[in-house]
């Protein structure tokens, strides 16, 4: 949003995710970042840690980064 590539009001956004049943919000942990040094496809830290995250939890990850895709290490929504 601050980048300008989409629009969206966060408050909104904050609202709507803590309602849902399909979100669970998690801190990032020391489980993930063990698995930081495995997953090495994914240059960018960040987004290596986040893609951990969602290993450790057997979810699906909604982003449309297209190197978290081409990995193939986690399955990506949109």
């Amino acid at each position: 949003m601050e980048k300008g590539k989409i629009r969206a009001d966060i408050e909104d956004l904050i609202a709507r995710i803590k309602g849902s049943a399909n979100f669970e919000i998690v801190s990032l942990g020391m489980e993930q970042m063990q698995l930081l040094k495995q997953e090495t496809a994914i240059a960018e830290m960040h987004d290596r840690m986040i893609v951990c995250e969602a290993l450790l939890h057997h979810a699906e990850l909604i982003t449309r980064d297209a190197k978290i895709g081409q990995a193939g290490i986690i399955k990506t929504v949109w």
